[in-house]
This record gives C-alpha cells, sequence and structure tokens, in this order.
C-alpha cells in the first residue's frame, strides 16, 4: 500500500527553508538583544553613582566601556549583515549563534566589572 502525500518525509527543500527561517529568526532578534546589553550596561553605570563617599568598582574603564557598550550593537550589525550571505548555507545557523555567544560574553564581562 503506498503511503499519502500527507505522510511523507519533509525534503530537503522543506529543511533547508525551516532552517533559513530560525537563522533569520536568531539573526533579527540580536537587535533587542544587544538593545537589553546596552541598556543593562547603563544601568550599571548608573548603580555606581552613590559611591562617591566608598570604594565601588568603577568598571572596566572608560575605552573598554565603549567597546562593550557600542560592541553590542557591532555584534548585531555584523550578524544581520553576514546572515545576508550564510543565512540559506548548510552551516549559516553559526552566524548567529556566535552573535549570541558574543553578546552573551559582553554580558558577563559587564556583570562581573560593575559587581559590587
Amino acid at each position: 500500500m503506498a503511503a499519502s502525500n500527507d505522510e511523507k518525509a519533509p525534503s530537503n527543500a522543506d529543511k533547508r527553508s525551516r532552517c533559513t527561517w530560525v537563522n533569520w529568526a536568531l539573526a533579527l532578534l540580536t537587535v533587542p538583544g544587544a538593545a537589553l546589553v546596552m541598556l543593562f550596561s547603563v544601568g550599571a553605570v548608573m548603580g555606581t553613582a552613590g559611591c562617591s563617599d566608598h570604594g565601588c568598582r568603577a568598571g572596566p574603564g572608560d575605552f573598554w566601556f565603549r567597546v562593550l557598550f557600542y560592541g553590542a550593537a557591532v555584534v548585531a550589525a555584523l550578524t544581520i549583515a553576514i546572515s545576508f550571505y550564510t543565512a540559506t548555507r548548510k552551516r549559516g545557523i553559526l552566524v548567529p549563534l556566535c552573535g549570541w555567544a558574543l553578546l552573551a560574553a559582553d554580558a558577563a564581562v559587564l556583570a562581573i566589572s560593575f559587581r559590587p
């Protein structure tokens, strides 16, 4: 007995299309992720405002703070730009995953450097 069309396994084109959608979703979600990292860094700086009379960790310094702050937006922009080329490739999902890993590392460095 032959299987009906509804019972067939998804074709390679269907799988590739689904992977492309997941790739683009992850790539585009780096923008709000970067915004959250930037908001977190501003909040961390504002948290040091009351530290004038006693010692607090003042963070990574001006240069590194700017690298971490603006780096989040650069990572999101580069992730989207590179995804135009890699979204339909076999291992194209690695680009947004690396972008998310860099955003997580950025947030972790900020959290550690501004710890009271």
